[in-house]
């Protein structure tokens, strides 16, 4: 219980975590002396990035854009936390089952690399996807991806 404990604080204050394989303690999930699982309260906290485009184009951004999303805890860095929060924990951090955004999505090729990274409900969630350019990115998966690409940068600590 006090490993789980740590790999779920070092993800919620963004330090990288282990991998946790089938069948380890980790996935199993925490056990009293019964034997039985203990009840622990959900915690969802990850990282969303929006790479730097690649290649000309009309972004000249040269620094990801990284925001910290935290569900039910304080630090949320996010513009629309209660939405994203929603539709990442509807869908158990399965990211490509949200749906895309109304806004369409210009015809211009600078791709871009999205991720999100972290725990949803205490399950270790990494995700990645490569979009044609920022403003596909935004509107792609619902509202985790809606970050304004003008935000100064910062590290995943």
């Amino acid at each position: 219980m006090r490993r789980l404990a740590a790999v779920l604080g070092a993800l919620v204050v963004g330090i990288a975590a282990p991998t946790v394989s089938a069948g380890s303690a980790l996935a199993d999930g925490p056990v009293q002396a019964s034997g039985s699982v203990s009840a622990t309260p959900s915690v969802t906290s990850l990282h969303v990035v929006i790479g730097p485009p690649q290649g000309p184009g009309p972004s000249k951004r040269t620094e990801p854009v990284v925001v910290l999303l935290r569900c039910d805890a304080p630090g949320n860095e996010h513009p629309y936390a209660a939405e994203a929060c929603a539709e990442v924990e509807a869908v158990k951090g399965d990211i490509d089952a949200i749906p895309a955004g109304n806004a369409g999505c210009a015809g211009v090729w600078q791709p871009v690399r999205i991720s999100v990274s972290g725990v949803v409900a205490n399950e270790l969630v990494q995700w990645s996807d490569e979009v044609s350019n920022e403003g596909c990115a935004v509107n792609s998966h619902g509202h985790v991806f809606r970050l304004p690409l003008d935000a100064p940068p910062r590290d995943i600590d």
